[in-house]
């Protein structure tokens, strides 16, 4: 990507960062002018009325293709597979053009979420041979699972040397680990947040990681934008990744990478929001053409969104 590039991306994002009425969902490029709330009503401006993209899923989508550019450069994380755990419907598709590894999705209980897997398996005994993941993305699924010690071992057997697991799971600071994988839905919601989940993680998740034999570099928002960047992405600046590795396996530095690569994905992300606002532009005058002089009312109604599209 050249400076000019650069440079032109970084005014975009500003200009449009003006603009208080505007949101960039990063997942699937649409734009709206404010994100849903999120699951539960429990956070306003949180879902992507497009694709339903919650805050971490727009934060893996800036991550992930960051993290791909600085595997090509230095020639890591080749020669694997994508390990998608638990996958999300949104992101899958974003994950599949962009990685350039075979996908493989897993889940354990794909039918409770209706997710479509290529693997039926579990985290604790993941069916792929040592060393064969290129890239492994784990998006709050650890606290689902009673043995997440197995978990763990098992992302860093099958990371291969200079591979990254993108994990993220819901965590309290200040306080331990709180869990009890015996207790019953309702001390469940109560205590850990959500019916299925069995613990709410705590100041002690690193050292859990670190017994894995994982390395871990500490990713948030604040490490790869800044504050209007992330009002018009819907992103919090607190918003936590870890980036996991085997340990003395790790591919060095990776917030300073990512940082250096984010502008060249912040100028793809933009291009492929203009093509998707122009798409369905296309998509609304289409439709008004065919309808013709008739119906007044549904004319007038794709003429306010197409004219809502172009600006």
């Amino acid at each position: 990507m050249t400076a000019n590039s650069a440079n032109s991306a970084t005014s975009a994002m500003s200009a449009m960062s003006a603009r208080p009425n505007l949101r960039l969902c990063t997942v699937c490029g649409s734009a709206c002018a404010k994100f849903k709330p999120g699951p539960h009503g429990t956070r306003l401006d949180a879902s992507c009325p497009g694709c339903g993209a919650l805050e971490r899923h727009r934060f893996l989508a800036l991550v992930v293709p960051a993290l791909v550019a600085h595997a090509s450069s230095t020639s890591s994380m080749s020669g694997g597979v994508l390990l998608d755990v638990a996958p999300m419907r949104g992101t899958t598709p974003l994950l599949k053009a962009t990685v350039p590894y075979p996908y493989v999705g897993i889940d354990f209980d794909p039918s409770a979420d209706r997710r479509v897997v290529d693997v039926t398996g579990s985290l604790t005994h993941v069916p792929l041979a040592d060393a064969s993941v290129s890239l492994l993305i784990c998006m709050q699924v650890l606290e689902h699972i009673p043995d997440d010690a197995a978990a763990m071992c098992e992302i860093a057997r099958v990371l291969a040397p200079g591979a990254t697991a993108i994990v993220q799971v819901p965590r309290r600071r200040g306080i331990p680990t709180d869990e009890d994988p015996s207790v019953g839905p309702e001390e469940r919601l109560a205590r850990f947040g959500q019916a299925d989940h069995v613990r709410y993680y705590g100041d002690d998740f690193e050292d859990r990681l670190l017994a894995a034999g994982l390395s871990i570099e500490i990713l948030t928002g604040r490490d790869l934008i800044d504050d209007a960047s992330a009002v018009l992405l819907g992103l919090p600046l607190t918003e936590t990744l870890w980036l996991c590795a085997r340990a003395g396996t790790g591919p060095g530095d990776l917030t300073a990478a990512l940082r250096a690569a984010m502008p060249a994905v912040l100028a793809s992300m933009l291009a492929r929001s203009a093509a998707t606002a122009l798409a369905e532009r296309t998509r609304l005058e289409g439709s008004l053409a065919r309808l013709g002089p008739r119906r007044p009312l549904h004319r007038r109604a794709l003429s306010y969104a197409a004219r809502k599209v172009r600006r």
